[in-house]
């Protein structure tokens, strides 16, 4: 367990021989970040958070940043240490530690590393080092409507065809679309299929997940009557 800024520890999950070392030094807010919590009846006293996280590239950490950030801003700012822990204490708590940094001195992912690394071994994996990257571009906030937000949650959700021989189907379309400079039409039936707002466009950032698209994503979109039509891009 070591200390990162005051107040703020990093560590490995604590057990019940650790409790007079958390209270020797302050610590009287737990962060808890794993697939489990930590026993209530243990840890009584303590101003404790439970963030469901696995530690695996896939895992979407930006989904409960913003509630692991505040959690440890209000334990701070009430003069109370905090532990952030996971099983380990070197990916998914270094992750958030690292994520507050930067928030509260507007650093890059690679700043608020070093000043980490240099209190403790740390090493999240390479999926939550491009969502802190990205992060930092959305200056330091989870940014929905951001383009780069809407393409990190499009990579976590398509949809890749491959056909029995195990090979990436090209793509197909249902029907042709009849296109202006904002919006996309159908030729057929000219039913406004989407707008350009609605496009996230490859080429502008995929410098950020991928080098080179080759994925099928399903979309779906609804008339007027609320009848589903299936769009292949």
């Amino acid at each position: 367990m070591d200390e990162i800024i005051p107040g703020l520890w990093l560590g490995p999950m604590p057990f019940a021989e650790n409790i007079s070392v958390l209270k020797r030094n302050g610590i009287m807010s737990i962060l808890t970040l794993d697939i489990l919590p930590l026993d209530c009846n243990v840890f009584k006293g303590f101003n404790m958070k439970f963030l469901y996280l696995r530690d695996e590239p896939s895992q979407d950490l930006l989904e409960i940043l913003e509630d692991a950030l505040s959690f440890i801003d209000e334990s701070i700012k009430n003069n109370s240490n905090i532990l952030v822990h996971c099983a380990m204490g070197v990916s998914r708590s270094a992750s958030v530690v690292i994520a507050y940094l930067m928030r509260r001195n507007h650093l890059s992912y690679e700043e608020a590393y070093n000043i980490v690394s240099r209190k403790r071994s740390i090493f999240p994996n390479n999926g939550f080092i491009n969502q802190l990257k990205l992060f930092h571009i959305m200056k330091w906030t989870v940014n929905r409507d951001s383009p780069l937000f809407q393409q990190y949650m499009t990579k976590r959700t398509f949809s890749v065809f491959t056909d029995y021989n195990g090979d990436l189907l090209e793509s197909q379309t249902v029907c042709q679309l009849h296109t202006t400079p904002s919006s996309f039409r159908c030729k057929k039936c000219r039913f406004l299929s989407f707008k350009k707002i609605n496009a996230i466009f490859f080429s502008k950032y995929k410098f950020i997940f991928v080098d080179k698209c080759y994925s099928i994503l399903i979309s779906y979109a609804f008339t007027k009557n609320r009848r589903q039509h299936l769009i292949l891009l």
